[in-house]
């Protein structure tokens, strides 16, 4: 079967508790799914901020104030991430896993380069 821990579950324990695993597993995915374009929003923003902001100016007496965006464009930035994702998980494996080095090679490179320097 292709069912994976649901299918041991519902053998060890029967199928309502094996439906209760599946449902909170799939629970626990979706919310665990949508954090990751929140957070990634946070984190551009953080540094575009900190770009924006990095020096003290008559307009703006504090120059670690992060940047503000309207709540609509939050959503529509997150909405569009989302899609994106999905997209590239729809795609199929491959692409999934090719944008995964990818990802995994841009968020390395930070450290690399840190422990270069």
């Amino acid at each position: 079967e292709a069912s994976g821990s649901v299918a041991w579950i519902e053998e060890a324990f029967g199928s309502t508790t094996g439906f209760i695993a599946g449902y909170l597993t799939w629970v626990s995915g979706a919310t665990d799914n949508a954090i990751y374009p929140v957070l990634f929003l946070d984190y551009v923003v953080s540094f575009f901020g900190v770009a924006h902001n990095n020096g003290a100016s008559d307009n703006n007496p504090n120059p670690n104030q992060e940047l503000e965006i309207p709540a609509m464009h939050r959503f529509w930035m997150l909405s569009c991430t989302s899609v994106v994702l999905a997209y590239i998980n729809y795609r199929g494996i491959q692409v999934v896993g090719n944008m995964s080095i990818v990802i995994c090679i841009i968020s390395m490179s930070p450290f690399v380069l840190m422990c270069l320097w």
